[in-house]
């Protein structure tokens, strides 16, 4: 009975057994992997269920074996039969669940002990992809080399993935690919090998067979075994050639930079943010040269401004050289306007600061000891100017506007007034005019200020402080006064003469101003010496040899050509030497002679050499005013002096009456010979020399000499009139001045004492006179009858006889001239009321009248006081042409002054662009070296980032996307600056055109939903092209008309690119769909820095057009809204 169960009970024990010896197996098999947390937990629990089942079967084993002994067998099974129908199944169920439950416990345990195991495995994965990556973002190639240095790898990595040993250095050393650029730095390098030292940062390079050196910073580390056992060196590298490169642009730009500082004629001083000196040139050591020790770099400025100060050399610091060096320091620190500084005795020097942008300091000097000489000679000149004008016996003032500023004692005698002072800031127009003077004076005033040609001389009436009328000259010359432009008149009373005038000769009233055609010749000639302009005029004067002034020719062609023919009445028989003469006077400083043409002509030759080395040559027909040279030659004297204008002859002698200054009116007037007109001699040798050859007439009897000298000595002034040897009557004033200079006046008065004596002669010689003068003069009594008049009146009014005849009426006279229209401007009602009326004037009248057969008459009607008119006639066609051609010559010079200031304008902008342009190339080459390494870091960071996410489509890979295109965006701006600020020579090579523009497009990225059509036509032509230029330039026309499409406003989005053959080149034409531009946006698209797109900085299209014009070709762009754009590359042809 015992044994029947004994079965039943091993097959459960057996599974029990089993299982329980698995879960052992496992615990003692992995117990290395327990945690220490769980190892008591999971055993314990399956220790507890073995012992439960290790005591139920020794309670088991006992009942069967033991109890019988002890009892009855029936005894014993009855407690087996007991122990398992009551204990065994929840002992089993007991055990077991304890036994499942640790090893529960502990295989999951286990597993999580093997994942942990294995995180480190796949983390060491990881760690060793992340550091391949940094290797990659800190160098362009990895590479490996054995124990004996030579490369066992090599990868490049670029955007299109990694390439192995893509120039075959696999297998050699580095000293056998490496150039030796630093003997010493390749010995540290191989000393560092040897030592199994890291090598760090070493630069060198290696050249390829195109001869281009590739530039490379190095680093790696030694690699050894377990052992310790040294295996060889593992590293990256790093392409820094476009940095060499950089380097050696920034240094020769710093070389040219430091020639040009050196060129400049000013001292230059550079100093940095910490005011240390960088740069001076030669010029500022010149200037400071006791102190070119100090001026090394390095020096700061505060030690420079001791120095200085210390040395004694600035004359502001001697005695206060704390305090000086302190306000130096202050005001460099703040840089204010420029300055003046004395060094020494006798140099002084303009200097200027300015602040540069990184916060350094730029210091120029300039040595302005010549100006300052000549401020001091201008000063001093100054004063004898004002002191020449104060004691003239001439009335002088001059104004501003219509304002007084200055005025001396004679001009305040000759209107009635006590001092200067009264006259100051009265109004010259309506204070000291006549009424009737005062419309001509103001439009005198308006015409000088217009620059419309203004008369220099003129009479008029003045108005007196009493009221009371005198007849004035004025002589008019524009001057500088205080720094602001005036105009400085000359005033005499010529009342006497005017009185004598009016009651001697009429005919002599008006001052006849025969006023010449100024119409001159006009030739420029360029750098070269070839003709670029001529005039009609220049034409005419040279006729014979026309056919040689044309633009192109040389001056010496036409100088030859012109002698030849005759023309030329010097050149006559010596042809050759005066070809000779002719050209080197050409090539001389500037010219001004006279020439003859033929036997009757006359010119007067102005050659100007202009700014660029061209010339200008100006003739004037001066054959009339040969006859007038000594008249013409004074008007010239008065134009360059102001004292030469104002008629009298002035001189100044010091404090031992020796000659300081006197114009050549003082000296023609005095009559003397040259040499006593020489600064430095004195009053005793004029005046003896003049007592010797009774010169003067006053000068007879004893002591001629003492006699007139003391009346120079005389400490008031003195005025006396004196008479020359040939009659000349001279009014001289001496006025002495305070510091014992004396300045002395003469005026030439024998017309006015001529006219005195003719004043008492005029009625025994007034027949005689009118009868010869010049202009027709009539007297009309006061019933307007005709009383006299002389052959001039009858012949210019153009009159019949019985017309002359004593006792006509004007009416008459008038009525006559109505019927047959003799005058112009008397149609109308009434004509002869409208004509008579100045007649019944009581005020002087001045008309001008136009005769039918167009010759103009000036008439001049001025009552008398018993109602008599005396009238006058003057013939001024001529002068009215000459008045009409002046105003057409002015206004071809001012035409002429307008054009050449607009070609200044545009040769002034042309060198500030290319300043700005040679600012923005130093400017992009800075930029560009510190943008590109940052834009490497970001486009790898952006690459390890896509390798690191790993999802494609998802937000991130657009934004990384986004990155990638804005640093390729950023690289485009750069390059296109680069592009712009420099330029190479191009290099032609035969190329099958639509091959390489095929590539060209192969190489650019696909445009999304752009259709790009290529219409090729040249298969197989072959042209020399230079590939890189042409290259940048389709590519950016092929990007502007992808950006054109973009925005998606055309419903078929496309690209055309063409090429074909036309005459005599070749083209390539882009062409797009797009939006197109307005005619305002193609004005200025080739303009650098114009854009019209929300990013880049508008220097595509100015590329393009600089490389085309590089290429000796060209762009042609058509666009117009809603048509797209089509752009046409051409290139001439030199096809193969």
């Amino acid at each position: 009975m015992i044994w029947q169960s004994v079965p039943l009970m091993t097959a459960a024990d057996v599974a029990v057994v089993v299982l329980v010896g698995y879960a052992v197996w496992r615990i003692l098999r992995h117990r290395d992997r327990f945690p220490t947390a769980w190892t008591a937990i999971g055993p314990a629990l399956v220790a507890n269920g073995l012992g439960l089942v290790a005591l139920f079967y020794a309670a088991d084993l006992f009942v069967l074996h033991v109890l019988p002994s002890m009892t009855s067998p029936d005894a014993a099974m009855a407690t087996m039969r007991d122990l398992h129908l009551n204990y065994s199944w929840p002992v089993m169920v007991a055990a077991t669940g304890l036994i499942v439950s640790g090893f529960t416990i502990t295989n999951q345990t286990l597993f999580t002990t093997i994942g942990q195991l294995e995180r480190p495995e796949r983390e060491l994965r990881d760690q060793r992809q992340r550091f391949q990556d940094f290797a990659l973002a800190g160098g362009d190639w990895l590479w490996e080399t054995d124990r004996d240095h030579r490369f066992t790898d090599i990868w490049q990595y670029t955007d299109h993935g990694r390439v192995r040993d893509p120039f075959g250095h696999v297998g050699r050393t580095r000293q056998e690919i490496f150039a030796d650029s630093n003997p010493e730095l390749m010995r540290d390098y191989q000393a560092d090998l040897e030592a199994r030292r890291p090598i760090r940062d070493l630069e060198n390079y290696w050249v390829d067979e195109a001869g281009e050196e590739h530039w490379l910073r190095i680093g790696g580390v030694p690699v050894f075994a377990e052992d310790g056992q040294f295996l060889g060196y593992r590293g990256t590298s790093r392409d820094i050639s476009d940095r060499i490169r950089a380097d050696r642009r920034a240094e020769r730009a710093n070389v040219l930079l430091r020639d040009a500082v050196d060129s400049i004629s000013e001292g230059f001083g550079l100093f940095d943010a910490d005011d240390r000196l960088v740069l001076t040139n030669e010029r500022a050591l010149e200037m400071y040269k006791d102190l070119a020790h100090l001026h090394v770099p390095g020096t700061h400025f505060d030690d420079l401004a001791r120095g200085l100060a210390e040395s004694g050399l600035v004359a502001d610091a001697v005695g206060r050289e704390e305090d000086w060096i302190r306000d130096r320091i202050a005001r460099h620190k703040n840089p204010g306007p420029r300055f003046e500084r004395r060094l020494g005795p006798d140099r002084w020097l303009m200097a200027s600061e300015q602040r540069t942008s990184e916060g350094g300091t730029v210091s120029v000097g300039t040595d302005i000891t010549e100006l300052k000489l000549r401020e001091a000679e201008l000063a001093a000149s100054e004063r004898n100017f004002r002191d020449l004008l104060e004691q003239s016996i001439q009335g002088i003032f001059i104004r501003r506007g219509e304002e007084i500023v200055f005025a001396n004692q004679a001009y305040a005698d000759l209107f009635g007034y006590g001092s200067p002072d009264e006259i100051i800031g009265l109004d010259t127009v309506r204070q000291l005019k006549a009424p009737e003077e005062r419309n001509r004076m103001q439009d005198y005033a308006k015409d000088r200020q217009t620059g419309q040609g203004a008369p220099n001389q003129y009479e008029f009436r003045g108005r007196r402080k009493d009221g009371s009328l005198i007849w004035i000259e004025n002589r008019v010359q524009n001057v500088d006064w205080d720094g602001i432009e005036a105009v400085l008149t000359v005033s005499m009373d010529i009342s006497v003469r005017i009185e004598a005038e009016r009651r001697v000769d009429r005919a002599h009233a008006l001052l006849r101003d025969a006023i010449e055609s100024l119409s001159e010749g006009f030739l420029l000639y360029d750098a070269d010496d070839r003709l670029v302009l001529t005039n009609k005029r220049a034409l005419e004067m040279y006729k014979d040899v026309a056919h040689l002034y044309v633009p192109g020719a040389h001056f010496d062609d036409i100088v030859r050509g012109t002698a030849e023919s005759g023309l030329i009445a010097d050149a006559v028989g010596r042809e050759d030497d005066w070809v000779r003469e002719r050209i080197a006077q050409h090539n001389g400083p500037n010219q001004r002679f006279e020439r003859r043409l033929g036997s009757d002509t006359w010119l007067m030759i102005a050659e100007r050499q202009t700014d660029d080395g061209g010339s200008v040559v100006v003739a004037a027909d001066i054959t009339e005013l040969k006859r007038h040279e000594t008249e013409l030659a004074e008007a010239k004297a008065q134009l360059e002096a102001v004292l030469d204008n104002i008629g009298q002859g002035v001189a100044m002698y010091d404090a031992e009456h020796r000659l300081v200054f006197r114009n050549r009116q003082w000296h023609q007037l005095q009559g003397y010979p040259a040499y006593l007109g020489e600064a430095g001699t004195s009053i005793e040798t004029i005046l003896g020399w003049a007592a010797d050859h009774h010169h003067w007439r006053d000068m007879d009897g004893p002591d001629p000499v003492a006699r007139t000298l003391s009346l120079f000595q005389s400490t008031t002034p003195e005025k006396f009139e004196r008479v020359r040897a040939d009659g000349m009557i001279a009014a001289v004033a001496v006025n002495p001045v305070a510091d014992g200079t004396m300045v002395a006046t003469i005026a030439d008065i024998t017309e006015r004492k001529e006219h005195e004596v003719k004043l008492a002669e005029a009625t025994a010689r007034l027949q005689a006179v009118l009868d010869n003068i010049g202009q027709g003069v009539a007297m009309y009594d006061a019933e307007h009858r005709l009383v006299f008049r002389n052959r001039q009146w009858h012949r210019l009014n153009g009159y019949p006889d019985h017309l002359g005849e004593v006792g006509t009426s004007i009416e008459t006279i008038l009525e006559w001239a109505a019927d047959h229209h003799h005058w112009r401007g008397m149609d109308g009602p009434d004509p002869v009321a409208k004509v008579l009326s100045p007649f019944h004037s009581r005020t002087p009248e001045h008309i001008e009248r136009l005769r039918a057969d167009g010759m103009i008459g000036a008439i001049e009607m001025n009552p008398v006081a018993d109602g008599t008119l005396v009238a006058t006639i003057a013939d001024i066609t001529e002068r009215k042409r000459a008045e009409q051609a002046l105003q057409t010559l002015n206004e071809e010079l001012e035409q002429r002054v307008a054009e050449r200031t607009a070609e200044l304008s545009n040769a002034q902008d042309e060198l500030v662009r290319k300043e700005r342009l040679a600012t923005l190339g130093q400017l992009t080459a800075t930029v560009s070296h510190e943008l590109r390494n940052p834009l490497g870091v970001l486009r790898n960071s952006a690459y390890v980032l896509r390798r690191a996410i790993n999802e494609p489509d998802s937000r991130s890979d657009r934004a990384i996307d986004r990155i990638d295109r804005n640093i390729t965006r950023c690289d485009r701006i750069i390059d296109e600056l680069l592009d712009f600020t420099r330029s190479r020579r191009p290099e032609l090579h035969p190329v099958v055109l639509d091959d390489w523009l095929g590539g060209v497009l192969d190489e650019q990225p696909e445009p999304r939903d752009i259709i790009v059509d290529r219409e090729f036509g040249l298969p197989a032509a072959r042209f020399p092209l230079d590939r890189d230029l042409l290259h940048r330039a389709v590519v950016n026309l092929y990007d502007n008309a992808c950006q054109a499409l973009e925005d998606g406003e055309s419903a078929d989005p496309r690209i055309t690119i063409e090429t074909r053959k036309s005459v005599n080149r070749i083209e390539i034409t882009v062409g797009d769909n797009g939006p197109g531009m307005a005619s305002e946006v193609r004005e200025k698209i080739f303009e650098p820095l114009y854009s019209t797109k929300g990013f880049g900085i508008g220097l595509g299209l100015p590329i393009v057009h600089r490389i085309m014009a590089q290429l000796d070709g060209g762009i042609e762009l058509d666009s117009a809204p809603g048509r797209g754009t089509r752009a046409v590359l051409w290139l001439p042809d030199r096809s193969q």
